[in-house]
């Protein structure tokens, strides 16, 4: 995609960039593509601030701010940098393109640049309030509670609470997404948690054997 958005024709990269939320599906994939705009020396260009724009305000804000959550960094990049390149609540001037922006988005972005800590989120928001909890979480059992009532997932909980079996239980009643689910199937059992007669092994079973929500995934 960063290839026909870098070296094709016009069609060609009007056609990549509205494909842009369609193949980026999650931060990771948004990051990736920047890098490789980045090293085609394509990263600049209205209509690819644009696209990366929407990217954020297509989605709705309880998706981005899970998003922010979720992927906070990957092949050296951050929300903060693609930020930077979008600026998706930008003042518009006569003549550039609209790119709306609720309040709930814009107070994302504010918190994800570093601008928005009060910590006071709507409840469709409470993600964020619950990965900033977590990052002062004390003991074990804080931690488990935090995930459970704020639906936390993996890379929100501090590493000192991956090593234990009660805190990936939780993580794992929470609906573990799929992908995730299969690659921290050796961590699970590395520390514990899946044995050949745990609960937890017969729900990783029953998650993986069932092909319905498979499909959803």
């Amino acid at each position: 995609l960063a290839v026909a958005v870098a070296k094709g024709d016009a069609a060609t990269k009007r056609l990549a960039l509205s494909a842009l939320n369609r193949v980026c599906r999650i931060g990771t994939h948004l990051f990736m593509f920047c890098d490789f705009l980045d090293n085609l020396g394509s990263l600049t260009g209205r209509a690819k601030r644009r696209a990366l724009a929407k990217w954020y305000t297509d989605r709705p804000a309880n998706s981005v701010a899970y998003q922010a959550v979720k992927y906070r960094q990957r092949n050296g990049w951050t929300h903060r940098d693609v930020l930077r390149l979008a600026h998706p609540a930008r003042k518009v001037t006569s003549g550039n393109p609209v790119v709306s922006v609720s309040e709930d988005h814009a107070a994302i972005f504010d918190w994800i640049s570093g601008r928005k800590t009060d910590g006071v989120w709507p409840n469709e928001l409470k993600i964020l309030a619950g990965f900033e909890m977590a990052q002062k979480a004390a003991t074990k059992r804080d931690a488990i509670n935090i995930i459970r009532d704020y639906s936390l997932p993996r890379e929100a909980v501090p590493t000192e609470f991956l090593v234990e079996p009660e805190v990936w239980q939780a993580l794992l009643d929470i609906d573990m997404p799929y992908t995730a689910l299969m690659r921290n199937l050796a961590n699970m059992t590395r520390i514990g948690l899946l044995t050949g007669t745990s609960a937890a092994t017969k729900t990783v079973i029953a998650k993986l054997t069932n092909e319905e929500a498979i499909k959803k995934a």
